[in-house]
């Protein structure tokens, strides 16, 4: 029997892209042809195999190529297009959102739908990315600059054929010294380090978690909110999925980049229907009911406190001036965390103004509950 071996692996052991043939799986074997090299693998009455052509001045490589990836693909019950975006992406997640719909016409959904498809992916990983970095019940204000740059990476990519939906590839990256840059193959690196790993992993490990609970009959979401550090944006852009529809299907389906390997096992597709509507929409009006005691403040900084040694200076208050709704000015006082108190700092030198949003408190000491701190 005729077959061959995962593409992952392929990938990881081409030797055309990469020579170092250690890499090579255990239990696997690799023999190089001349202008041609065989990966194989023997089991019990099944023999794994697949021709990759090394040399592409053949005449016939192309063709070559073509027939070892149409063999990947039917071994893997895949189409040519879902293995193509894969391979030509081994250095990303990709976020497969597909959408079926019971009275929608075979191959295509309304605009508006596919509009809000495309908005909310966008807002879902950027739900995920501030439950990673920052979490909260309720995310409000600017994103910080390090998720902005990621969502700025990704991109959608080609749609698979008769599919209604979309793939959004997600560049793996890794900081460097404050410079961001792509995450190349065989590196010696974690997913639980990795920024990008750590917000696709969030995103399947939510809907999973919140999917779990709804079957399993308990409907206190708002619960599993608090346990998982899922944030009411997050649920906001389910919602946004077209779930409101009655007879709407919407499946979400990973592709883990080869150059990073996945530490645990995830579903390989969740699927939520309108079923799921009523009960994520109840979850956000409740995780939002305390939304009006949330204020906005735009100002400068006045005066800066914390502790002299920076060392040991874990955080740090700042009283911002601004001016309210009668225009007068006033002077609030909020608490900020190392990182953006440092930011505060040079806000302050430099003049600029800063946006504070949290919950309000009055007394002897106006003070602001901090929820989101930006420099504009």
């Amino acid at each position: 029997m005729l077959c061959l071996i995962d593409y992952h692996e392929i990938a990881s052991i081409n030797p055309v892209l990469f020579p170092n043939t250690s890499k090579i799986p255990a239990g696997y074997n690799f023999i190089q042809k001349g202008r041609t090299s065989e990966f194989f693998k023997r089991i019990p009455e099944i023999f794994f195999q697949v021709t990759v052509p090394m040399d592409d001045h053949l005449a016939d490589y192309k063709t070559a190529l073509y027939e070892a990836c149409k063999t990947v693909a039917e071994y893997e019950k895949r189409s040519l297009e879902q293995l193509f975006l894969v391979l030509l992406n081994p250095d990303a997640d990709i976020l497969k959102i597909r959408i079926e719909k019971k009275e929608g016409e075979p191959g295509n959904i309304l605009l508006d739908d596919a509009i809000g498809v495309c908005e909310n992916a966008k807002k879902l990983l950027g739900a995920a990315a501030q439950d990673v970095l920052k979490p909260a019940i309720l995310h409000l204000g600017r994103m910080d600059t390090k998720i902005s740059s990621f969502l700025s990476k990704c991109r959608f990519g080609q749609t698979e054929a008769g599919s209604v939906g979309i793939s959004v590839i997600c560049p793996m990256t890794e900081d460097d010294d404050g410079e961001n840059r792509r995450l190349e193959l065989f590196e010696d690196k974690t997913e639980e380090t990795n920024f990008t790993r750590q917000i696709t992993r969030k995103v399947f490990r939510n809907i999973q978690k919140l999917k779990s609970r709804i079957d399993d009959g308990q409907y206190n979401l708002a619960e599993t909110s608090k346990e998982n550090g899922i944030s009411a944006n997050f649920y906001d852009a389910l919602l946004g999925m077209n779930l409101r529809q009655e007879g709407i299907r919407v499946d979400f389906m990973p592709e883990w980049a080869p150059c990073l390997k996945m530490e645990e096992s995830l579903p390989q597709r969740i699927s939520l229907t309108h079923h799921y509507y009523q009960l994520i929409h109840a979850t956000v009006t409740q995780l939002k009911g305390n939304i009006r005691k949330y204020r906005k403040i735009t100002g400068r900084i006045k005066r800066l406190e914390a502790a002299a040694d920076i060392e040991s200076r874990n955080a740090g208050k700042v009283s911002v001036v601004y001016v309210d709704d009668t225009n007068r000015a006033k002077t609030v006082v909020v608490t900020l965390d190392k990182d953006d108190y440092n930011r505060a700092i040079e806000a302050h030198t430099k003049g600029w103004y800063v946006e504070v949003i949290g919950a309000m408190r009055d007394g002897h000491s106006r003070e602001i509950e901090c929820e989101s701190f930006n420099v504009i």
